[in-house]
This record gives C-alpha cells, sequence and structure tokens, in this order.
C-alpha cells in the first residue's frame, strides 16, 4: 500500500511557475467612453478597468481578420522572455514610442499614442486609421471604422520577471459630421458645479467617482451628490461631500490606498444626547465626526504610525455609507490565495444591528443609542499586531473627558465596543520570482515526475538484495 501510494504521488505533475488565466471580456460596446476633443481634433479612450501598475503600454491590431485578435483578458506572471512570447502575436503590435524593457514587443506607426495613467489618443484621421479596420469588407459602405486595442499593465516581480495584466477592446468610430454648433454632455453633478478628487483617474488607480443619492426623510425626495472610492483606496474624509468645482477644495480630500499588509480594528462608539439624524442634522454632525477621525489619527500617529480612521454615522441620512463595506471588504481577502487574514471576532457585539432587535434606551428616557462605527486600518508592525485593538478601546477618553463637538451640538461618548481586528498579509510580495527560479522550477519538472520512483526502486531494490 505504501508502495502504491507513493508512486500515486509520484505520477502526480507539480505546478510550473506560469499563471495563465483567460476570460472572454464582458463589456458591452456602449459602455466604453470614447470621447472627441475638438480642441485637439483627437479621440480620448479612457480604460476604466485599469490596475494598479509600473508601466503601461497599449496595441493595435495590425490584421485585418478580428479572429485573429481576440478580446480575452490576460494575467500572466513569468519571466520576461516568455511573456514577450506569449503577448507577442503578429497580429498584435505596440503604438508607444518607446518600447517597454521587459517585453520589447514590436511596434506600429498608426495615429495614436497611449498617455497615462489609463488612455489612449486617436487622431481623428478615419483614412489612415482604415488600413487597421478589422470590420467586414461588406461593412465599409457605412463610413465606420473598427479597430481593436489592448491595454497591457505591467508589474515588475524581479530582475527578469514580471506579471502582466490586459484588457482588450473593440472601438468602434464614425466621421464626424460638420455642424456649426457644439454638444456638451455634463452628468448631474458636474451641471452643479460639482467635482471629486482625482476624477480623471480610473478608480481602480484611485480616482473617485461622483454618485447621486436620493433621499426622502421629510416625504420630499432630495437628490444629493456625494463622491466615493473604490478599495483598496479608502476614501479621506470618510464623510466628505463633493467639492465645488471651481475652488481648491477638492485638494483637501484623496482616496487613499490601502497598505499592502495591514491591520484592522472595528470597533462603535455610543452617542450620548444626540437628537434625531434628519438631513441637516447628519450633514452638519459629519464635519465634526471627520475632524474626530483627524485627532484620532494624530493621537495614534507616534505609537503605530499613520493610521487611516474611517468614521460614520450610524443612522445619517446624508451620508448613509457605512465603514462596515470596508471591514467587508477586508474580510474577503480570506477567500483570496494570495493572502494570509488572521481574524479575531467579538461575537457579544456588532457593527451591524441584529434585524428584529430593538436599540437598548440609555438612561437618559427617550432617547435611543446612535453609533459611531469606526474602522481604523494601520500597516502591519509589532505596534499594531499587540496594542491597537486595546489602544482603540480607550479612544474615547481621549477626547476631554469623553466630550467632542460634533458641529451645532456636543455629545458624549460612550464606552467604546471592539468587533473585530485583523492582519492581512500579501504572500505574493515575499517572495520575488526571478529568471533563475522560474527556469530551475521548469526544468526541474520532469526530474519531480521520476525522482521518488526511481527512489522507491532503490529501496525497494536494497531490501530484495539484502542477506536474510
Amino acid at each position: 500500500m505504501l508502495l502504491a501510494g507513493l508512486l500515486v504521488l509520484a505520477i502526480c505533475p507539480r505546478p510550473t511557475a506560469t499563471q495563465f488565466t483567460a476570460s472572454v471580456n464582458p463589456i458591452p460596446s456602449a459602455a466604453l467612453e470614447l470621447t472627441y476633443k475638438a480642441d485637439q481634433n483627437k479621440w480620448l479612450f479612457v480604460d476604466q478597468y485599469a490596475v494598479p501598475y509600473e508601466r503601461m503600454m497599449v496595441q493595435l491590431c495590425v490584421s485585418r481578420d478580428a479572429a485573429h485578435c481576440s478580446l480575452a483578458s490576460e494575467h500572466v506572471t513569468d519571466t520576461c522572455a516568455r511573456l514577450a512570447t506569449q503577448l507577442g502575436s503578429p497580429a498584435w503590435q505596440a503604438v508607444d514610442a518607446t518600447p517597454d524593457p521587459c517585453l520589447n514587443l514590436s511596434r506600429v506607426e498608426a495615429f495614436m499614442r497611449s498617455e497615462g495613467p489609463n488612455s489612449l489618443s486617436i487622431e481623428n484621421n478615419l483614412a489612415a486609421l482604415r488600413a487597421f479596420d478589422v470590420s467586414p469588407p461588406s461593412n465599409s459602405s457605412d463610413g465606420k471604422v473598427v479597430l481593436r486595442v489592448r491595454f497591457v499593465y505591467v508589474q515588475t516581480l524581479g530582475a527578469h520577471s514580471a506579471h502582466v495584466h490586459a484588457s482588450a477592446y473593440e472601438i468602434v468610430m464614425r466621421p464626424l459630421q460638420d455642424t456649426p454648433e457644439s454638444l456638451v454632455v455634463q452628468t448631474e453633478c458636474g451641471a452643479r458645479g460639482l467635482r471629486s478628487p482625482h476624477s480623471r483617474l480610473a478608480p481602480s488607480l484611485g480616482g473617485s467617482v461622483l454618485e447621486v443619492v436620493v433621499l426622502n426623510d421629510t416625504g420630499t425626495p432630495i437628490r444629493v451628490c456625494v463622491w466615493q472610492c473604490v478599495p483598496p483606496f479608502l476614501k479621506m474624509p470618510w464623510n466628505a461631500p463633493a467639492f465645488p468645482a471651481n475652488t481648491s477644495a477638492a485638494k483637501q480630500g484623496s482616496c487613499a490606498r490601502a497598505p499592502v499588509s495591514f491591520s484592522t480594528v472595528a470597533l462603535s462608539i455610543p452617542l450620548i444626547n444626540v437628537t434625531a439624524l434628519t438631513f441637516d442634522a447628519s450633514r452638519d454632525m459629519l464635519l465634526g465626526v471627520d475632524r474626530l477621525a483627524e485627532s484620532i489619527a494624530a493621537n495614534l500617529l507616534a505609537q503605530f504610525g499613520p493610521v487611516r480612521v474611517l468614521i460614520s454615522l450610524r443612522g445619517s441620512t446624508y451620508n448613509a455609507r457605512h465603514v462596515q463595506e470596508v471591514l467587508d471588504w477586508t474580510r474577503r481577502f480570506r477567500q483570496i490565495q494570495a493572502f494570509d487574514v488572521v481574524l479575531t471576532v467579538n461575537t457579544d457585539f456588532t457593527l451591524k444591528n441584529a434585524p428584529g432587535v430593538t436599540r437598548r434606551l440609555l438612561q437618559q428616557s427617550g432617547i435611543a443609542d446612535d453609533f459611531l462605527d469606526i474602522v481604523l486600518v494601520a500597516a502591519i508592525n509589532s505596534q499594531t499586531s499587540c496594542c491597537l485593538a486595546e489602544v482603540a478601546k480607550k479612544i474615547p477618553e481621549a477626547f476631554e473627558a469623553s466630550s467632542f463637538d460634533f458641529g451645532t451640538q456636543t455629545v458624549e461618548l460612550g464606552e467604546a465596543q471592539v468587533e473585530s481586528s485583523a492582519s492581512i498579509t500579501e504572500r505574493r510580495k515575499v517572495e520575488e520570482v526571478t529568471q533563475e527560479q522560474v527556469t530551475r522550477r521548469a526544468g526541474n519538472d520532469n526530474i519531480s515526475i521520476w525522482l521518488p520512483i526511481v527512489l522507491v526502486l532503490i529501496v525497494a531494490l536494497a531490501c530484495f538484495l539484502q542477506p536474510k
């Protein structure tokens, strides 16, 4: 049985160092953003699905047959030489002026160029672009040109290896008709003269997005413009409203990236003597909530280093977005193989209100609990791992004997209750893949299959020849 088990184990091949997955791009053509810049007579295509990277390049399909240029998304980790082979199809050629030092793919002059961080500029010269038209010849009578482009994002992992993410798109361009008038399209928030920080960046690169939220406190709907960030970027300040476009106020906000490996602590602090949280009351209080977050971060800086402090006002009607979603995002790391997660949960308390349970009353008759829900995010070190949760419990004591000014009213901070703490470590940042390692692993694959078999046979032969 032992011999059979060893033989079965021995013939199972080891995985190689190369990782490759592909899926058909699900983004419909109507969702792609192609904008005409009249002042430059150019088109600008923005890849809203960009990923963090060190270098970016754009490839153009140079084949007249669209079947030669797949729209599949690609995620590849390997040596530069193998990456260049996998991405170096003759049908795809780069439009960048400078070749990538790792990939060094062939290039083509095509009246277009990539523009950081996630855009492609295309000259409005359809006659010149028709050489790259992948639409069937029978459709050429309508005057449109169909192009296929691929955005390639490169993240260096070692001296001779990298991780590459590639997204391909089909762009349909039609000739412009001369007109004496101009058409300007604005979003609702933009028409109100509002903006959000770094709105030109894709959310996956740290850009923010404006959203319209409909509130109905008094029976009359109110449309409110808010701005948000997408994890791993955290909105700072958490409760900041949309900013006037004609001021520099937007520079006060940002989408701050969470550290690669970080600790989180989730807690909640009761607020005592809080009036009903209407739209106006919430808006005034949230200014004070963000000031409290800044004060907490300043107090924790000396012991723990920079700490991102996110505080939401439970029950607020102005900013209904809660830090619970950030907490849920940190928990999802347990489902990703590239991360190690250590999570400690207090089963007696949760940031979420249990369904069907009425919130208990405080000592003041007729006044229910209102809470500040808080998530602290800090880079992992010896201090955050051991002490951040314990120090977080003492936050109310640090602010003027449990009192802090929240805009138009002053309330007391009750006893902080910690829900959970977590440590999240990204494993793939610990190991660097070098060309020598990848080559050695790939070259030893055949050896790894036969070596256990040879060892078993040697042991069996030794036992057979052993004198009795």
